[in-house]
């Protein structure tokens, strides 16, 4: 944090400082708060974008202009969360998933849970297809990272969830 109450990553070395990122953008926006993500750099500007950067200091999502919290970064994708709803991007800056509730993000599925408290699980080789469509898993609602657990087993997911406060399982095949 320099004087001027803006973030920016520097490197000391033996003998010189390099600047990574800058403390404000060419537009002028100034980075206001800065925190670690899955050992990247998430910025906020003044400008209220979020721009994740890795720890060299290149910009992961130079193509991505989201006002929504940065939460997540796995693979080629970001989870954003916009009011009370997360959505995926991948990093070229298309959207990849509708809005929803929740949204487990791993570098080559997801799982999700939308207003009906109905679990998606969706595989980013097969497309939007929800996996899990005909199983109708649905949970109890209450608090979605205690509730579902999952697991791979080569390319089957095992999915542990809460229904009615008891616990199921279901094995879903990732393709």
């Amino acid at each position: 944090k320099n004087t001027s109450d803006s973030y920016g990553l520097i490197n000391i070395e033996s003998s010189n400082v390099n600047g990574l990122i800058a403390f404000k953008d060419d537009d002028g926006n100034t980075n206001t708060k800065a925190s670690g993500l899955n050992g990247n750099i998430l910025m906020q500007r003044s400008d209220g974008t979020y721009h994740l950067f890795d720890t060299k200091g290149n910009e992961i999502t130079e193509n991505i202009e989201t006002k929504n919290e940065i939460v997540d970064y796995k693979g080629d994708y970001i989870l954003v969360k916009s009011s009370d709803n997360y959505v995926i991007y991948n990093l070229d800056g298309s959207i990849v998933s509708s809005e929803y509730k929740y949204i487990a993000l791993e570098e080559k599925y997801y799982i999700t849970v939308d207003n009906s408290n109905k679990v998606g699980i969706y595989s980013f080789a097969a497309g939007n297809v929800d996996l899990a469509k005909d199983l109708n898993i649905v949970i109890d609602g209450k608090d979605y990272a205690s509730e579902l657990k999952y697991g791979l087993n080569g390319n089957v997911l095992v999915l542990t969830y809460t229904h009615n406060g008891k616990n199921e399982v279901v094995e879903i095949n990732l393709g």
